[in-house]
């Protein structure tokens, strides 16, 4: 009997010692090493073999399971935010020793539902392992042994390493000057540069990094930023020729003496260059010859600034209200009024390079109101819409300070023929001619811009004004003398009026 009792423990001892060699997280759990001190109890040394099992079959309920941690959370605090990269591990280590965590996302999170998708694994009680295999955000709830939780946010974004070291490599003068910060899809670019020349650079860059499904978020600051002056000059030569010749007979039988009128208000309103009359018989005979020639030139020079990389506009001219149908909530129609504007416009982007240059974009237009207009018959009626004719041309030039372009050939000629004739006599040769009426026009017109960029500084702070040297004269010098301007000698002491 004693022999039994003896060989039983050593055989458990054994194979307990053998099980905490292969799990050192059990033997470091105090739970775990009453459990399996030979001392505690005979009763539990007597049945070793399945005690052995049981710890190796299940070491995470064991290890991660303490007493403490089956309860639930006696406080709740908030830690760090950590940031990671689709595809890079990152080791944490908690403050206080931790016995379970808990993942916050949902089985099969991608990053389309916005939940990171995130692999977490407790190696220790101060060492956490966590892998990032989609973007998005999550947490981490991690129970500590002494009965406090902790909550950690997870952001995972796009790698920023990548196009960092293309930064560091492609622009070295911009080496630690940029930082490019992942959020979800999308990477920040944040830090100083030189010039709007060096931002574009660097967006372009990054959008190489992004692809088509993420976007770039631009927050650079520009140390010294460059104004540019636009000086435009829109010129448009505008000549209308008129040439009319008619023949116009009425004739009414009565009696009474004639009357004729040549040239009969030809030069005031041109009504006819031959009249004649009879008072009885009301005959008539009417020969219509006009010819007017117009020209018209527009002038406009406007000038416009802006930073590099910034849009400046300009627009001389007004604005019409056009009315526009909408269907309304009830089925039925409403009518708005929508404004358009019109007249001589110029928007421009300029962007200072190195070496003084400036790249310049350039949409110049000029738009008017039609003489014609538009048409629209509706149940209430007909009525005549307005119509804007617009010209537009749009450029991109490379010029320095000073240099000028020219930007023409926007011409517009319009030809109008009109024919009233006789059936059958206005058509006869020679004779023809007294049967029929002919009304020919040309409108011809071209419009040129001449665009010069300058690059513009501030004033110094000891800048002077005309009005500077202005000396106000003394009574004596305006009501005698009638000076307008006093001299140095006479003028008044400070303080003084």
């Amino acid at each position: 009997m004693d022999k039994r009792t003896y060989a039983q423990p050593a055989f458990t001892f054994a194979a307990i010692a053998l099980a905490l060699a292969c799990l050192p997280a059990v033997a470091a759990t105090p739970t775990a090493a009453a459990a399996t001190s030979p001392a505690t109890s005979p009763l539990a040394a007597s049945t070793p073999a399945p005690t052995a099992k049981a710890t190796a079959a299940a070491p995470s309920r064991t290890a991660n399971t303490p007493a403490s941690a089956r309860r639930q959370c006696s406080e709740v605090q908030s830690g760090p935010v950590i940031r990671l990269s689709v595809g890079k591990s990152h080791r944490y280590r908690p403050v206080s020793p931790v016995a379970r965590i808990v993942m916050g996302n949902p089985e099969g999170a991608d990053a389309k539902s916005g939940a990171a998708s995130v692999n977490a694994l407790l190696l220790g009680p101060n060492e956490i392992y966590l892998q990032a295999r989609s973007q998005g955000s999550t947490n981490i709830l991690m129970l500590g042994r002494d009965g406090r939780c902790t909550m950690l946010d997870v952001a995972v974004g796009a790698d920023p390493t990548p196009l960092q070291g293309a930064i560091d490599t492609m622009l070295p003068g911009l080496s630690g000057k940029v930082q490019v910060t992942p959020a979800a899809g999308s990477l920040i670019l944040s830090g100083t540069v030189r010039d709007a020349t060096q931002v574009d650079k660097l967006v372009q860059l990054a959008g190489a990094f992004v692809g088509s499904t993420g976007k770039v978020i631009n927050m650079l600051g520009v140390e010294d930023p460059q104004q540019v002056m636009l000086e435009v000059k829109v010129a448009e030569v505008s000549k209308t020729v008129l040439d009319k010749l008619g023949v116009n007979i009425t004739a009414k039988i009565s009696s009474g003496d004639w009357s004729y009128n040549v040239l009969s208000d030809f030069l005031s309103n041109g009504k006819a260059l031959i009249n004649g009359t009879h008072s009885s018989g009301n005959r008539s005979v009417t020969v219509d010859g006009q010819k007017d020639d117009g020209l018209v030139k527009i002038l406009a020079e406007p000038t416009v600034m802006a930073l590099s990389g910034h849009q400046g506009s300009f627009l001389a001219g007004g604005k019409i209200l056009i009315p526009v149908s909408e269907s309304n909530q009830i089925g039925g129609t409403t009518i708005t009024l929508e404004e358009k504007e019109f007249g001589v416009g110029l928007s421009f982007t300029p962007t200072v390079l190195e070496g003084g240059k400036i790249n310049l974009a350039v949409t110049p237009e000029v738009s008017e109101l039609s003489r014609e207009g538009v048409s629209l018959v509706s149940n209430s009626g007909a009525s005549v819409l307005p119509l804007i004719t617009t010209r537009r041309a749009n450029t991109t030039v490379q010029l320095r300070d000073g240099q000028s372009f020219a930007i023409g050939g926007l011409v517009k000629n319009n030809v109008t023929t009109n024919i009233s004739a006789f059936p059958f006599l206005g058509e006869l040769p020679i004779l023809g001619a007294l049967f029929r009426s002919t009304s020919f026009q040309t409108d011809k017109s071209e419009l040129l811009f001449v665009v010069t960029p300058r690059l513009v500084k501030p004033l110094d702070g000891d800048y002077k004004l005309p009005t500077d040297n202005y000396i106000p004269p003394n009574r004596a010098q305006l009501m005698l003398g009638g000076k307008l301007e006093g001299t140095l000698n006479n003028a008044p002491a400070a303080g003084q009026n």
